[in-house]
């Protein structure tokens, strides 16, 4: 993981791969769990997601101006990955 992070060459790059392990994982989640389950956990990934995007903005609050909660593109990408997460019917 380190030696593809190192060989990225802007941050949305990392965005994307991101976006297409999960949508593998959704994939894993639509055939191996139950409708609850997989919501149980998609709900477990956004609160750590969360969290993440929060702790990213507090970080860069101290160094930086912050105020924001959640910066746009930590939001933007929240969004994504919950629409990514979400099962299809």
């Amino acid at each position: 993981m380190l030696k593809l992070l190192q060989n990225l060459e802007h941050p949305a790059q990392g965005r994307q791969k991101a976006i297409a392990h999960f949508e593998q994982v959704a994939l894993i989640l639509a055939n191996k769990l139950t409708t609850t389950q997989a919501s149980e956990f998609k709900a477990w990934l956004m609160s750590i997601a969360r969290k993440v995007a929060q702790t990213v903005e507090e970080e860069e609050g101290i160094l930086c101006v912050g105020g924001e909660q959640v910066h746009y593109v930590e939001a933007f990408m929240l969004k994504k990955l919950e629409h990514t997460l979400t099962l299809k019917a």
